[in-house]
């Protein structure tokens, strides 16, 4: 099914998805409020930006939480990412290769207050035209700086062996028909999020060659 989808979206007409850009050159994004445009901008590209969707105390307390999952590895101390036990950290050589946090979901009182914000409802049950929704539980996501990181002597270093593992797509389900099933899913950046930083690789349109 999975193989279908990508032949099908490989034969897509790209020109009819251009995204329209802000004066930055990202995507454009939306607030909360702005359920029209931004359910308009979802229905034609498959994913929309929505700016400040959790209040600014649920960030502080995110980023927290995160942090008490990477043992061993101190923010305020970036030598600490070199001789950290990163085995530990993830729980496998996979989640190593791939930045999922063991193999537990998120059960602490910050991700449930993620889960429930009030924003991040609005936000489904008007891309959804849907108010009655199940909230999937999953891992948190942690990815490891790959360059300027700070060896025990103080020189900044390149880290290749730490980038995402190659040729490997996250698409979150074992089978096309479950990811139909429950078609949304929300990653939320905690901090500025530069263009030299991680992100997704999403195809704008490819929605409309998933066969319902």
């Amino acid at each position: 099914e999975f193989s279908h989808c990508l032949r099908s979206v490989a034969q897509m007409d790209h020109s009819q998805y251009v995204v329209s850009r802000d004066s930055e050159g990202y995507a454009d994004s939306f607030t909360v409020n702005q359920e029209t445009e931004f359910r308009a901008f979802f229905m034609k590209y498959g994913f929309v930006v929505i700016r400040d969707i959790v209040p600014p105390e649920n960030v502080e307390a995110t980023k927290a939480d995160i942090w008490k999952n990477v043992r061993g590895v101190d923010p305020n101390q970036p030598e600490t990412f070199i001789n950290a036990n990163w085995l530990n950290v993830f729980g496998s050589g996979y989640n190593q290769m791939r930045g999922f946090l063991g193999y537990e979901p998120a059960m602490s009182q910050a991700a449930w207050n993620n889960r429930q914000c009030p924003t991040v409802y609005t936000v489904f049950a008007c891309l959804l035209q849907q108010k009655n929704l199940w909230a999937k539980i999953d891992r948190y996501g942690f990815m490891r700086p790959t360059k300027g990181v700070i060896n025990l002597h103080g020189e900044k270093v390149d880290m290749p062996y730490w980038k995402w593992a190659k040729k490997w797509m996250n698409r979150s389900s074992p089978s096309l028909s479950s990811f139909l099933s429950s078609p949304l899913s929300l990653s939320s950046w905690l901090a500025l999020n530069l263009v030299h930083f991680l992100g997704f690789h999403c195809i704008p349109g490819f929605t409309h060659y998933l066969t319902e």
